[in-house]
């Protein structure tokens, strides 16, 4: 179960109810031979491993439910707002599929890209590092055992080698590029 931090399970509220939207309620590990599964957004994903039975609170809009067995009808992704923002509670164990349907609509409806400004493929990250004098530097990481190319991109200069990309990045396996502006 939840636990405080003397490792004591809550046995009134959850202190974090009014935070989440959702009040717990069980907390199960199916085996295999006992998936879910779940609607999200028209796809159907798998409710594996750690499934949490929770009820919404008054406001929280329920974005997803379990579809079978006991736990049918109650929610699996909830959104609430709190404060100034939105938090999102996942009350089940998904795939990677899932993961990036998810979090993909999460960023997109925060605004957030990342500095590319395109979809990556799985396994690619860029993150962006400033030397605090306007220069900044993009360190595009390929952690996969395979090459990957990376399409429609703007203009960038490859800070290590002076090599120029336009529209295209092609990386091999394990590779970090390290790329600024084309000025």
């Amino acid at each position: 179960g939840m636990v405080d931090e003397t490792d004591l399970c809550f046995i009134d509220r959850h202190p974090l109810e009014d935070v989440l939207g959702i009040r717990p309620e069980e907390l199960d590990a199916p085996s295999e031979e006992f998936q879910n599964s779940f609607i999200y957004k028209g796809k159907t994903y798998p409710a594996k491993r750690v499934c949490e039975i929770v009820s919404a609170a008054e406001g929280t809009k329920v974005c997803a439910v379990y579809e079978q067995d006991f736990y049918k009808g109650y929610p699996v992704v909830t959104e609430h707002r709190y404060e100034n923002g939105k938090v999102y509670f996942l009350a089940a164990e998904s795939d990677v599929e899932f993961l990036k349907a998810f979090y993909g609509d999460v960023f997109q409806s925060c605004g957030l890209r990342n500095v590319l400004g395109i979809d990556l493929p799985h396994g690619v990250t860029t993150t962006e590092r400033s030397d605090g004098k306007g220069k900044n530097i993009v360190f595009v990481m390929n952690f996969r055992n395979e090459p990957v190319s990376l399409n429609h991109i703007e203009t960038w200069k490859n800070v290590e080698t002076g090599e120029i990309y336009k529209e295209k990045l092609d990386m091999k396996p394990f590779e970090c590029v390290l790329l600024c502006k084309e000025e």
